[in-house]
């Protein structure tokens, strides 16, 4: 929030504020703060949108933008007009299903892009829609799922459940255990491992167990054995992250070292393939494409 405000008071400066006359439908309309107000400038800094609103966000791909109104929140379109009526505690990004999550009295449901309650807001806490139609919902202190006409599909009785992933699984906690379900509700991997974090493209899940980490794969089977005092989840490039004794290397999915542990601390590997790693309290750059064993 801090990024956007400081781009936006600079392009408040730099930006020469002349009227906006032309029809506002197909430009790009940018977030601008000016004297404590938010308006929408074009990119050639002319005023689409007077500043007026306590907040205002970036438009979505349904021409909508969130904006305050006296501390509650709503809509507009690209003429600035009020398409959803300024009158919710929050409200997220609409989906790829046209919902968006929204707080009113202090309970979550799910508008339309008209304003109209889909699901009515009924519940403690929402997560998004995932692929499969099914969102994670909280009610009671229990967690549960809806689909996307607010139907319950699975009911609340998990202490915390987490988004459906593209394998079909969500990660559940139960008594204090993960395990994974599916989307009728079945454990298809009970809950055993002190904590988890998602699946990997690979189709591995990092897992702890009696304060050792491993991976284990859709069905629960162990691929790699809890060995590791950390893990982290697989990377694109086909390594992952581990901690042993103290010191972090990479392995690949058969848990094979494929760089020794040797650093006090790594991060992920960026775009440019390059992985900020951590030696002697000071950071610099490894490249996986280009590592030779032998210079280590």
């Amino acid at each position: 929030m801090k990024a956007i405000l400081l781009l936006a008071s600079l392009l408040g400066l730099l930006f020469n504020f002349s009227a906006c006359t032309s029809d506002n439908e197909d430009k790009v309309l940018i977030p601008v703060q000016v004297n404590e107000k938010w308006g929408y400038v074009d990119r050639n800094g002319s005023w689409c949108i007077s500043p007026k609103f306590g907040y205002a966000g970036f438009f979505q791909d349904n021409g909508l933008a969130e904006i305050e109104l006296d501390v509650e929140k709503g809509f507009i379109d690209k003429s600035g007009k009020i398409v959803i009526k300024p009158q919710f505690e929050m409200v997220e990004y609409f989906q790829d299903n046209g919902l968006a999550n929204i707080r009113l009295n202090e309970k979550w449901g799910c508008i339309d892009a008209t304003g109209k309650f889909v699901v009515k807001p009924r519940y403690d806490d929402i997560l998004n829609f995932s692929s499969n139609g099914l969102a994670s919902v909280k009610l009671n202190d229990k967690w549960g799922y809806i689909d996307a006409t607010g139907k319950m599909v699975i009911e609340p009785q998990f202490d915390f459940a987490d988004s459906f992933e593209e394998n079909g699984l969500a990660g559940v906690e139960l008594k204090g255990k993960w395990g994974y379900i599916d989307a009728a509700g079945k454990f298809v991997v009970e809950p055993r491992y002190d904590k988890r974090f998602y699946f990997s493209s690979n189709g591995l899940a990092v897992v702890e167990l009696n304060k050792k980490w491993g991976y284990i794969n859709a069905t629960g089977n162990w691929v790699i054995e809890p060995q590791f005092d950390f893990a982290t989840s697989f990377e694109d490039n086909g390594l992952a992250g581990v901690e042993l004794n103290g010191k972090w290397g990479f392995i690949d999915s058969s848990g094979k070292f494929v760089i020794e542990p040797q650093y006090e601390y790594v991060r992920h590997f960026l775009k440019s393939k390059l992985c900020p790693v951590q030696v002697n309290g000071k950071w610099g750059y490894i490249c996986w494409k280009f590592y030779d064993k032998t210079s280590v």
